[in-house]
């Protein structure tokens, strides 16, 4: 991957030395609880994509969501079906005002993505697909503009 990209491409033990030192963090698992935690503090951008599976939600915990700017693919959708943004919610730690954009704002100019070097974005997509393809590419394309 790393000859056919050309970024560094390294391999890690576990999640929490993988995100260590990660920028961007992209999940996509059928994990039944969180595999992402807020504790670790270290991802700024985390883009998962996993539906309320019978309740249970995944991937990212409550402290991660909590003290993300959230940003969602479809704010109807989310507020639906994004499992860790409604466990958050029902624990009464977010309100539906957490979810600040849809992606398609934030690419517009419209609304402001990421607005500090140390600020969390959550990046909550459902599935579609279009939208998912254009965020990655313009992260992509700002960390090799601005690394």
């Amino acid at each position: 991957m790393q000859q056919e990209l050309g970024v560094p491409v390294v391999s890690a033990k576990d999640v929490e030395q993988a995100v260590a030192e990660a920028d961007i963090v992209c999940t996509v698992t059928a994990a039944a609880e969180p595999i992402l935690r807020g504790a670790w503090g270290a991802s700024r951008h985390a883009l998962e994509s996993c539906r309320l599976r019978l309740g249970r939600p995944s991937e990212v915990d409550n402290d991660l969501v909590v003290h993300s700017r959230f940003i969602a693919d479809s704010r109807e959708g989310v507020l639906q079906q994004g499992g860790e943004f409604l466990r958050a919610k029902a624990a009464g730690l977010v309100g539906d005002d957490h979810i600040v954009a849809e992606i398609g704002q934030v690419l517009a100019g419209e609304i402001e993505g990421r607005r500090s070097p140390e600020e969390i974005t959550v990046y909550k997509s459902l599935g579609h697909v279009v939208q998912d393809l254009a965020s990655g590419w313009a992260l992509y394309s700002e960390a090799k503009i601005n690394p």
